[in-house]
C-alpha cells in the first residue's frame, strides 16, 4: 500500500499568494510611503519565515525567519542580477523578479516539507525566582541606558554635523561622545556577563555597532570618500531608467537590492543606499550569538559578551556606504553562521547561497568566500567508498588551488577584457626577502606618553595578531568538536595566497601610487574578519572562565572591552593628532556651489574641468554622469568624463600637471585639446599647501576668475 502524501500547509500556499498581492501593491499602487514600507517588510518577513521553515525546521519561529530573510534577500540579489544582466531593472521586471523569488521559494518549501516535519525543541528556561526577577529587571534598566546613551550620542554626532571640508570627523566631534560610547559598552557588557538578561544586551550591542560604522554617515553632511557618490549616481540612473550602460561588471548585486527596495518604497536611493551597510553588519551580532551557542553551547552571559567584542574589530571597511562594504559585512555575517554548519547544525545551502550573493555583490569579497563555501561542502561529504574518498580529496585539492589564485587571475581576465593596464611582477616569488619586503611589516608606534592615545594606538599595532592568535586557539577549540573545522584553515590559506599573489605579483599602474596596494589591502581586511568568528570562540571560552572567577577579574575584563571597542571606534575614521594626520579632506558645501556656479557659467557650452577628487565628487553628486568626451588622441581611449576621476585618467593627469604649473593656460589647452571642449575651469581648494601661489599665478593666466567664499576659487581659460 503506497504512503499518502502529507498535505502542503497553507502557509506553503495561500500565504504566498497573498503577499504576492501585498508587495504588487507596494509595487504598483499609489500608496503613502509608510503604507508601502508596511507591505514591504510584512512581505519579506513573510517569504523569509517560509524559506525559514524549509531550511531550519528545528529551529524557533525567530531564528527561523531570521535565517530565512537573509536566504530570501540574496535570493532576490542572484535573481535580480541575473535578470539585470539578461534585460533591465524596471518596474515590470522588478515585478517579475519578486514573482520568481516567490515562486523558488515557495517550490522548494513544499518539496522540503515532507522531509522536514520535526518541531524545535523548546530550550529550558531557568526557573522563576524572586533573584531572577530582580536580575532581569536589572538587565531591562542597564540596557534602557545604554541604549539611551547610543541615542544620545547619534544626536551629538547629528549637532556636530557640517558640510565644511574636514581631514577627520574627530575634528568636530565633542570627546564627551567618546565617553558615552565608552559608558553604553560598559553597560552592555554588564548587562551581558553580569547574568541580568543576557539576550536583551544584544540589542545595545547591534545598536553601538550600527553608531560606529555611521559617524562619517552623519557628521560629513554632502558626503563621505569619493567612491559612494559614484555609486548612487549609478544608482539614480538605474532606477530611473532601469539599467546603465555599459552595464558593470562588478556591484549589481547591491544596486539590485537597492532599486528593488527604492522601487518598493517609491524613492529613496540615497537613504536605502545609506542604511544597507550598517544594517547588514548589526546583524552579525545575533549571528554570533547563535554560532556560540549553537556549536558549544557556552553560556547566554558567555556567547552575549562575546558578542560585543565585534566592536573591536578594525571596521573602517564599513564607514562608507558601498558595494565593498556591504560585501564584506555579508562575508563576515556568512563565516559566523559557517561555524555551526561545521558541525552539520545549520544548512549548508543557505551558506552557499550567501557566497554566491556575495561574488553579484563584490567579486573581491565573494569568490573567497565562495571557495570556503565548496570547501565546507566537500569536508562535510561523507563516504567509505575508497573511489569517493578519492574524489573528494582532488576536489578538495582543485578547490584549493583554484581559489588560492582565483582573484589575481580574475584581475588578468578583467585586463584584458576591458584593456586596464595591468603587470605581473614575479620578483617576490624568485626571492624569500623580496617576499617578505612586498608583505610589509606592522609599523612601530612611537610612544609620546599621552596614555589614552598610547593605548589607542598600541592597540592598533598589535591588532591583527591578537586576532591572528585568539583566531587559533579558536580553531584548536574548533577542531575539538569537530574534525571539519580544519576547511577553516583551507579558508584562511585561500585568502593568504590571494593577498600574498594581489601585494606582491599583480601590479596596477594605471592606478594612483597610494592606491595600487588597496585591493591587497581589502583582502588583508577579508583574512581578519575570517578570522573574528574563531576569535570569538576563544573569547567566549575566556568569559564562560570568568564566570566562575572573582569579581574583579571580571570588572576588569569588562572595562577593558569597553575601552578596546572605543579605541576601535576612534581607529575607525581619519585621524589628526600628534600619532597620524589624515591628508584626505571631504567634499563640502563650498566645492557643491564651485560646480554649480561653473555649470551657471558654461550654461550650454561643453567645458572640462580640472579639480580635486572633492570637487569631482561633488560633481557627481550635484549631476551625475552628465558629461563624456571622446579622446581626441585616441579613438580607442575610454571616454573621459568631464571632471577628473582620481583612479587615473588623461584629465586627471591634466590636473596635476596643471598644480605643478601653477595654472598655467598652456596645461589648460592641453586639456581643451584632449577633450575638444573650447572652455577649460581650474578649481583651486583653499587648504592646498601651495594653494596662494597657485592662486596669484592662475589670476594672471585665466580669463576669468571668481572665488566662492574665499574656499574655492575658479578659473575660467577659453580657447584662443
Amino acid at each position: 500500500m503506497s504512503e499518502i502524501a502529507p498535505k502542503i500547509p497553507a502557509k506553503y500556499t495561500v500565504f504566498p499568494l497573498l503577499l504576492t498581492a501585498m508587495v504588487m501593491a507596494a509595487l504598483f499602487a499609489p500608496l503613502p510611503v509608510a503604507v508601502r514600507g508596511a507591505l514591504a517588510l510584512t512581505f519579506f518577513l513573510g517569504m523569509g519565515s517560509v524559506l525559514g521553515d524549509a531550511l531550519l525546521s528545528e529551529e524557533s519561529f525567530v531564528g527561523r525567519a531570521f535565517f530565512g530573510v537573509l536566504g530570501f534577500l540574496a535570493l532576490t540579489i542572484l535573481v535580480g542580477s541575473g535578470l539585470y544582466y539578461v534585460f533591465r531593472l524596471d518596474l515590470p521586471m522588478t515585478a517579475v523578479l519578486l514573482l520568481s523569488t516567490t515562486t523558488i521559494t515557495s517550490v522548494y518549501a513544499m518539496r522540503t516539507y515532507a522531509r522536514h516535519r520535526t518541531s524545535a525543541p523548546k530550550e529550558k528556561s531557568p526557573p522563576i525566582t524572586l533573584t531572577r526577577v530582580m536580575k532581569t529587571l536589572g538587565g531591562v534598566i542597564a540596557t534602557s541606558i545604554a541604549t539611551a546613551l547610543v541615542i544620545y550620542g547619534a544626536s551629538i554626532l547629528a549637532s556636530a554635523a557640517t558640510d565644511g571640508s574636514l581631514r577627520s570627523p574627530w575634528d568636530v566631534v565633542p570627546r564627551m561622545f567618546f565617553v558615552l560610547f565608552f559608558l553604553a559598552v560598559l553597560a552592555t557588557v554588564v548587562v551581558a556577563h553580569g547574568n541580568l538578561s543576557e539576550r536583551l544586551s544584544l540589542i545595545p550591542t547591534a545598536l553601538l555597532v550600527v553608531l560606529t560604522v555611521s559617524v562619517a554617515t552623519i557628521v560629513y553632511k554632502i558626503g563621505f570618500g569619493f567612491d559612494p557618490f559614484i555609486h548612487r549616481a549609478t544608482e539614480q540612473i538605474i532606477f530611473s531608467q532601469g539599467m546603465i550602460s555599459p552595464k558593470p561588471l562588478y556591484y549589481i548585486g547591491h544596486y539590485v537590492l537597492v532599486t528593488v527596495l527604492a522601487r518598493l518604497l517609491g524613492g529613496f536611493v540615497a537613504q536605502i543606499d545609506t542604511m544597507i551597510v550598517p544594517i547588514t553588519l548589526a546583524l552579525i551580532v545575533p549571528c554570533a550569538y547563535y554560532a556560540l551557542r549553537k556549536t558549544f553551547q557556552v553560556s547566554r552571559a558567555s556567547a552575549a559578551a562575546a558578542s560585543t567584542l565585534l566592536l573591536a574589530l578594525p571596521l573602517s571597511a564599513f564607514i562608507a556606504p558601498t558595494p565593498q562594504g556591504f560585501a564584506d559585512a555579508l562575508f563576515l555575517l556568512t563565516v559566523f553562521c559557517a561555524v555551526p554548519a561545521i558541525k552539520g547544525m545549520f544548512p549548508r545551502e543557505l551558506i552557499v547561497l550567501l557566497s554566491l550573493a556575495t561574488v553579484a555583490i563584490h567579486p573581491l569579497a565573494g569568490i573567497p568566500l565562495l571557495a570556503f563555501a565548496a570547501l565546507l561542502v566537500l569536508f562535510s561529504w561523507n563516504t567509505t567508498r575508497p573511489s569517493s574518498a578519492i574524489a573528494r580529496v582532488t576536489a578538495l585539492g582543485i578547490v584549493t588551488i583554484l581559489g588560492a589564485v582565483a582573484l589575481p587571475l580574475m584581475f588578468l581576465l578583467n585586463s584584458w577584457i576591458s584593456h586596464a593596464d595591468i603587470a605581473i611582477d614575479t620578483t617576490a616569488l624568485e626571492s624569500s626577502s623580496a617576499a617578505m619586503n612586498a608583505l610589509g611589516s606592522t609599523p612601530v608606534i612611537a610612544r609620546h606618553f599621552i596614555a589614552t592615545y598610547d593605548f589607542v594606538y598600541a592597540w592598533k599595532t598589535i591588532r591583527a595578531i591578537v586576532i591572528a592568535l585568539a583566531g587559533a586557539a579558536g580553531l584548536l577549540l574548533l577542531l575539538r568538536k569537530t574534525k571539519r573545522g580544519v576547511a577553516f584553515l583551507f579558508g584562511a590559506f585561500v585568502l593568504f595566497i590571494n593577498f600574498f599573489l594581489m601585494r606582491s605579483v599583480i601590479q596596477f599602474p594605471f592606478l594612483i601610487a597610494y592606491e595600487r596596494a588597496n585591493y591587497a589591502d581589502r583582502l588583508l581586511e577579508l583574512l581578519l574578519f575570517f578570522m573574528a568568528p574563531l576569535a570569538l570562540i576563544a573569547a567566549a571560552a575566556v568569559f564562560e572562565r570568568l564566570e566562575h572567577d572573582r569579581a574583579p577579574l571580571r570588572i576588569g575584563a569588562t572595562v577593558l572591552v569597553a575601552m578596546l571597542a572605543t579605541s576601535s571606534l576612534y581607529l575607525n575614521y581619519p585621524r589628526r593628532d600628534k600619532y597620524e594626520s589624515s591628508r584626505g579632506w571631504s567634499t563640502s558645501g563650498y566645492d557643491v556651489r564651485a560646480v554649480q556656479l561653473i555649470a551657471s557659467d558654461a550654461g550650454s557650452t561643453p567645458y572640462a574641468v580640472l579639480a580635486n577628487q572633492s570637487t569631482s565628487a561633488a560633481a557627481v553628486h550635484e549631476f551625475g554622469f552628465k558629461k563624456y568626451f571622446a579622446s581626441t588622441k585616441n579613438k580607442k581611449d575610454a571616454p573621459i568624463f568631464f571632471y577628473p576621476i582620481p583612479t587615473g585618467g588623461p584629465l586627471y593627469k591634466n590636473f596635476l600637471d596643471m598644480n605643478a604649473a601653477f595654472g598655467s593656460r598652456a596645461v589648460a589647452t592641453n586639456a581643451m585639446d584632449l577633450t575638444g571642449a573650447n572652455t577649460v575651469y581650474y578649481v583651486v581648494t583653499y587648504y592646498w599647501w601651495d594653494a596662494k601661489r597657485i592662486i596669484l599665478t592662475a589670476k594672471k593666466e585665466s580669463d576669468r576668475w571668481w572665488s566662492v567664499d574665499d574656499k574655492d576659487f575658479i578659473f575660467k581659460y577659453v580657447k584662443k
